[in-house]
């Protein structure tokens, strides 16, 4: 009986196996990168450079727009601060004229927005302290001329409460002096009427003749 030759190949792939798997893989990655390419726009680097360079320049732009405003805005304050405080330095007025040219030029001076607020700040605890110290010295006079007044209004009510009690020392005196006179007439005048009423007693008492 002869052998018939097999139609079925030498190494089968059943369905489901690692090679179709990784077939299917490297197509799928393929038709990725085919879509990619299709669909992004093809860029140079002048002009991604390009792109950062506008993007940086409007960036300036806004922070100068920003810091121009920002300075207008210090530059009212500080002349409402002269106008309301009424501080007519003449350091402060040229400073303020200054720095409101240079916002237009774009040559805002920061460094000497800070020494000038930081002058007079200084300038104004110089003030302070020396209208405290003023005032301290105040005090103290208006202390020892309170106390000076308090010793002089003692010392004269003293006096007067010295010169009220011999006041009253000399009237105690004069009514005790009175009330004894009163007492002696007070006797005598008891010791008169004991002796009418004797006499006539004794007158009553002798035969008529």
């Amino acid at each position: 009986m002869e052998k018939r030759p097999s139609t079925e190949p030498q190494n089968p792939e059943k369905p489901g196996s690692a090679s179709d798997h990784n077939n299917s893989m490297i197509t799928a990655v393929s038709a990725d990168r085919d879509t990619e390419k299709s669909s992004s726009p093809v860029t140079s680097p002048m002009i991604h450079r390009r792109e950062i360079m506008g993007v940086n320049k409007n960036a300036e732009t806004r922070f100068n727009e920003a810091v121009s405003s920002k300075s207008k805005e210090l530059i009212s304050l500080m002349n409402e601060i002269v106008q309301m405080t009424e501080l007519k330095d003449q350091t402060l007025q040229i400073f303020v004229d200054e720095q409101g040219g240079n916002i237009q030029k774009k040559k805002f001076d920061w460094r000497a927005l800070v020494e000038m607020s930081e002058s007079i700040f200084n300038d104004y605890s110089k003030d302070m302290e020396n209208i405290t110290k003023e005032f301290d010295e105040l005090n103290k006079e208006l202390l020892i001329w309170q106390e000076s007044a308090y010793i002089l209004d003692s010392e004269k009510v003293a006096k007067r409460l010295g010169n009220q009690k011999e006041w009253i020392n000399s009237k105690e005196a004069y009514l005790n002096h009175t009330r004894n006179e009163l007492v002696k007439s007070a006797q005598l005048i008891d010791n008169a009427i004991k002796n009418l009423k004797q006499d006539g007693g004794n007158k009553s008492d002798k035969p008529a003749t």
